[in-house]
């Protein structure tokens, strides 16, 4: 089974040539790499050049800001039986693709998610549990650096470009992809046992990016309710304002969680698709 590896970067290049490295020592041979680049000059050349004689490198050269769209370029281009969206600052472990290869071939599901770990703290995202990712569990079940998905998942989809880094709603557009695939009957499992390298922010209270992920997590919401019809995530939203207010009122970071719910509410009420 070939893999097809989407990857959208600007603004770096040695966490690029770490994951270029990384994939150069995989124990699986059958992949491809479709790297879309949005930087405005060649930074990433000298790169392209070395492990393109190593392994398939497909190039594309992007103008368009935002990383769904940017993936949804990287789509137009593969040729892959199963295709995945790595960061540009995520690094793969040596048996990363023959562990996910090995899943897809040998078992039922459609998709194989599971977790991510700093290399140098050892932090981990994602809990270690293992378990078929339904409607009621898809925020704890993925992040997109650790989605692997069989190409007819793909069948009628684009990434929701208002969603994601660089769109107006700033997060959440591998959960909407899940959705999308709960809503086709494609059915997934999570392993939380298995991890790939992804660095973890020490920087926890960042008031931008609790604005910027709750605009996306209120969006979202909002999509799974009208366009996805699972109306109990209303009170799932509802919830989730109501935690966000409680730690307004008892923690000492009280803008970041300010941050948090402006987000939530103000995605909410202006996503419209």
């Amino acid at each position: 089974m070939l893999i097809s590896l989407i990857m959208a970067t600007i603004n770096r290049v040695e966490e690029v040539g770490t994951f270029l490295e990384s994939l150069k020592n995989q124990t699986y041979k059958e992949f491809e790499l479709i790297l879309v680049d949005q930087n405005n000059d060649d930074r990433l050349m000298s790169f392209i050049k070395k492990y393109s004689q190593m392994y398939k490198i497909i190039y594309v050269k992007s103008d368009c800001a935002g990383l769904s769209k940017n993936r949804n370029i990287g789509l137009n281009y593969t040729n892959g039986d199963i295709i995945a969206f790595p960061d540009d600052d995520c690094e793969y472990k040596n048996d990363t693709l023959e562990s996910v290869q090995d899943f897809l071939s040998n078992n039922k599901y459609d998709y194989f998610t599971f977790a991510y770990e700093d290399k140098i703290s050892k932090r981990r995202g994602l809990k270690k549990k293992k378990k078929e990712i339904h409607y009621n569990n898809v925020f704890e079940s993925a992040v997109s650096i650790t989605i692997f998905a069989k190409r007819d998942c793909f069948t009628g989809f684009s990434f929701d470009e208002l969603l994601g880094a660089g769109a107006p709603f700033g997060s959440s557009e591998e959960s909407d992809m899940l959705f999308y695939f709960l809503s086709n009957k494609k059915i997934g499992y999570y392993n939380g046992f298995y991890t790939i390298y992804h660095p973890i922010d020490n920087e926890s209270f960042n008031y931008l990016r609790s604005y910027n992920y709750g605009l996306g997590f209120g969006a979202l919401h909002k999509k799974i309710i009208i366009q996805y019809k699972r109306y109990y995530y209303l009170l799932r939203f509802i919830f989730k304002v109501m935690v966000n207010i409680a730690a307004i009122i008892i923690s000492p970071h009280k803008k970041y969680y300010y941050s948090g719910l402006k987000g939530k509410i103000s995605g909410f009420i202006k996503y419209n698709k």
